[in-house]
């Protein structure tokens, strides 16, 4: 289960089990076992989830490296160098022993090419050395930028408030829009990720008629850009755990900071939102009073086969639109990341964790 976790696919655990077990489990006993464990599930990656040999792995820093590196920031110190470079350049020594797992999940290069993936951890590396806290907000769409910037693209980051792409990134000679949201929700779905708000609207919502209005200016907005990248973060454990032996040492591998990276079907969410007509708000006006009185209108869009995609929400203060339980399955996987704990995180505590108090406490999550 733990495997399947960490690589999406049924026919990548398959192989690691019969290789390391040398046992003759299927696709199909393994998706039997899956569905009685009620585990989350996706479809089966296009290719089989890999890593960058030696990518993101560092030695430990041991006491006696960390005694090297403050002798020699205080040597920098004796020297005259200013403090705050010398803080700056003892956060990037330290950084460079965090230790970064990764699994990708698609072979584009802007995100997946060794290099980047390389330029990835060397940023994430250092944003959590120099913040403390986990990737979110600006954070999220500053560290894409300057791993891009690293590797030699142009990057253009927009204003806060902006009305439309978050970032402009040149690939072969052709500027892509992309939108880069990131968790921002204590308590998160395991099943689902949440766009608090794709656009505002200037709307005064009275009727049906003003709820697929507002609409429209979320789909104006969702023209803005190419590309909707989100950032999915959580408490999680390092996926080494599941795949060296021996096996039994630890259960669930050690805690861990895990960053997924997820592209959105922009282009099928506008359309589905263009879909949208007045019936499907008609009950909330049905009595005047009850909808004078409500500040949200909520529809839920199915697939053909009738699982909720994403719930949309119409909201009169504030004035915006939002897509709401997106199930993880309509989704596009990009890549995971897993680092040690962050002091920030919601629910890990540094301290505790470097002791071990989350090696065998902590619960599996079948996030996806």
């Amino acid at each position: 289960m733990a495997l399947y976790r960490a690589s999406y696919s049924d026919d990548y655990v398959v192989s690691r089990i019969n290789e390391t077990f040398g046992l003759q489990v299927t696709v199909a006993e393994l998706a039997d076992f899956l569905k009685r464990q009620r585990v989350i599930r996706r479809d089966t990656s296009l290719i089989e989830p890999y890593s960058h040999a030696e990518v993101g792995i560092a030695p430990a820093l041991t006491d006696e490296l960390r005694e090297m590196i403050d002798q020699m920031a205080k040597a920098k110190g004796a020297a005259g160098d200013d403090e705050a470079e010398i803080q700056d350049w003892y956060r990037d020594q330290v950084a460079r022993y965090a230790r970064v797992e990764h699994i990708c999940y698609s072979d584009e290069a802007l995100f997946n090419s060794r290099e980047a993936v390389a330029a990835l951890i060397r940023r994430l590396k250092k944003y959590h050395a120099a913040i403390g806290q986990p990737v979110a907000g600006k954070g999220f769409e500053n560290l894409l930028a300057e791993t891009w910037r690293d590797l030699g693209y142009s990057v253009l980051v927009t204003p806060p408030n902006y009305d439309g792409a978050d970032a402009h990134v040149e690939v072969e000679n052709q500027w892509v829009a992309m939108s880069m949201k990131s968790e921002s929700r204590w308590k998160r779905s395991s099943r689902t990720i949440h766009l608090s708000s794709v656009a505002p609207h200037d709307v005064e919502i009275n009727t049906p008629a003003d709820c697929v209005l507002a609409i429209e200016h979320a789909v104006a907005h969702l023209a803005r850009y190419e590309r909707m990248v989100y950032l999915r973060t959580e408490e999680d454990h390092f996926p080494s755990g599941y795949l060296v032996p021996p096996y039994d040492a630890a259960p669930f591998g050690h805690c861990a900071q895990r960053y997924t990276l997820l592209e959105l079907p922009k282009s099928d969410i506008a359309a589905r939102l263009s879909a949208i007509g007045t019936d499907q708000f008609a009950e909330y006006f049905a009595d005047p009073d009850e909808a004078a009185d409500r500040n949200t209108f909520r529809v839920r869009i199915d697939d053909d086969s009738g699982r909720r995609l994403f719930n949309v929400t119409v909201s009169r203060r504030p004035p915006r639109v939002s897509v709401t339980a997106v199930d993880i399955n309509y989704c596009d996987p990009i890549a995971s990341y897993w680092t040690e704990p962050v002091d920030g995180a919601k629910g890990i505590n540094r301290g505790l964790a470097d002791a071990g108090a989350y090696r065998d406490k902590a619960e599996p999550r079948y996030d996806v």
